[in-house]
């Protein structure tokens, strides 16, 4: 029967009438698999199982579709695993991000769930005041024994990589705050369910056993930092019912998860995560901008032999002198040798932004005239812009046949430096390094990429020390720099 999505719909409808009017033959699943993680205003829940099965298969196929080459290698490389085995290790973390979800305190939100669960088992411990516990801090408290149980992990590592998943909703979580939660945790059937989801999890994404090598201070914290911002990513795509269907629990979890996986890359394509991927050689300057290079133009392409693995380059000279064309053609250049995510130019203002956006743009569709890129103007009044729009940019309308276009998905700034292209104010890379809300996405969006900042004789003092830290880590997540004066 065909499509195959229909014929996997009236299988999970045919599953849910045999247990709602009791056909014979027909098994209840096991008490964990009734167990929910979202539910809508028509009644309908999406069985926790399924939730995590979701954002571990979108976790798997972003390595796979969607991260370059080079930055995977520099993840398998800190994890000390091959990339094959590197991408199955992070899906399954992944997937554990809502573990937390296992638990009465959490399970009560839903009320209608209460009567069910209490008949296989399950307990409600009274609550006085307000339910305040935080499902992705209990995630942490569960996991860091679960993994040390289950999975051989060191205690030390295991708490490091809990903490990450448990920040998934934009900050790790503080000791003050797992030590509350620890209680939390159920009694003996919570428990055994928590244990067994991480059972099912396992036979799925078959992880490799880790022991975490021995990494500096800088390498530890930017592991940690790229895996909560895969985290966060995975769970804001797998948690889109437009693509995953709320499902009961009468379904087979191997037909589920296969499901999953293409409904996953299914996710990638529409969102607009596939479609560009780092050339495989570089083009030459003339190839890039149509005309023949000026003297210090010339001194650039004449270093690019010695720049093969990357690094800063620092670029002053007067005003018209082609520094802007210089630093996109060394971006492209680092494009192709280092296999990278994508660029970033980052201006001063929104108004030297705005008139940035429209060369590079340019560039960009001469560079690459059969593929459509994702490319985004990034400040707080990007979607009003005229320039943008003629480009036909701010709808990310699917049906436009420019080669150029902001998908939609990417346009809320928390996820807009995700995009593979994109230009726009420093600010957008600064919070990046602040103690803002998901500062770990910004930071895992402008991984393995090439970054220009223009103009950096503009720069006070403030902006100047948070440069100084920003480079520090664009330097840890594998960026690539180009500073333009």
């Amino acid at each position: 029967l065909a499509p195959l999505e229909l014929r996997e719909a009236l299988m999970r409808e045919a599953g849910r009438s045999a247990a709602l009017y009791g056909v014979a033959g027909a098994q209840s699943p096991p008490a964990h698999m009734h167990l929910w993680a979202k539910a809508n205003a028509a009644g309908e829940t999406h069985a926790l199982l399924w939730h995590l099965i979701d954002v571990g298969q979108v976790a798997l196929a972003l390595w796979q579709q969607a991260l370059a080459p080079g930055l995977r290698d520099l993840i398998s490389d800190l994890l000390d695993l091959e990339p094959e085995e590197a991408g199955r290790l992070l899906a399954f973390w992944c997937a554990l991000h809502d573990i937390g979800k296992a638990s009465p305190n959490f399970q009560r939100k839903y009320p209608p769930s209460i009567d069910a669960l209490s008949v296989l088992g399950f307990s409600f411990p009274a609550v006085f005041g307000p339910n305040t516990v935080k499902h992705a801090a209990l995630s942490t408290v569960i996991l860091q024994e679960l993994l040390v149980e289950m999975a051989g992990m060191e205690q030390t590592a295991a708490f490091n990589v809990t903490r990450a998943l448990g920040g998934h909703h934009g900050t790790w979580p503080s000791a003050k705050l797992l030590g509350s939660h620890r209680p939390q945790r159920g009694d003996e059937p919570w428990r055994a369910a928590q244990t067994k989801l991480v059972e099912q999890l396992v036979g799925i994404f078959d992880p490799p056993a880790v022991t975490l090598p021995e990494l500096t201070q800088t390498q530890e914290n930017a592991l940690l930092t790229l895996l909560s911002g895969l985290a966060s990513v995975a769970d804001w795509i797998g948690s889109m019912d437009r693509f995953f269907a709320f499902t009961g629990p009468d379904v087979p979890v191997a037909a589920y998860a296969a499901q999953a996986q293409r409904s996953a890359a299914n996710a990638l394509r529409q969102l607009g995560w596939a479609g560009w991927h780092p050339p495989a050689e570089p083009a030459s300057f003339q190839e890039l901008h149509s005309f023949d290079p000026r003297p210090a133009q010339q001194a650039v392409i004449d270093l690019l032999p010695n720049l093969d693995s990357g690094g800063l380059v620092i670029i002053e000279a007067p005003t018209g002198m082609g520094k802007t064309e210089s630093a996109l053609h060394l971006a492209d250049h680092w494009a192709a040798r280092l296999q990278q995510n994508g660029l970033y130019v980052a201006m001063p203002t929104m108004a030297t932004s705005n008139q940035m956006y429209i060369r590079v743009a340019a560039c960009l569709a001469a560079r690459y005239p059969k593929e459509t890129l994702n490319v985004h103007l990034v400040h707080s009044q990007a979607r009003w812009q005229e320039d943008v729009r003629s480009f036909g940019l701010a709808s990310g309308d699917e049906e436009s046949g420019a080669a150029i276009r902001a998908q939609g998905w990417f346009l809320p700034r928390k996820r807009t430096l995700l995009a593979p292209f994109g230009v726009g104010t420093v600010d957008q890379t600064f919070l990046s390094v602040l103690q803002t809300r998901h500062f770990f996405v910004r930071l895992f969006s402008l991984s393995r990429k090439t970054v220009i900042f223009d103009e950096v004789h503009a720069y006070d003092v403030y902006m100047s020390a948070l440069f100084h830290r920003l480079l520090a880590w664009l330097r840890a997540v594998g960026a690539t720099v180009i500073v333009l004066s």
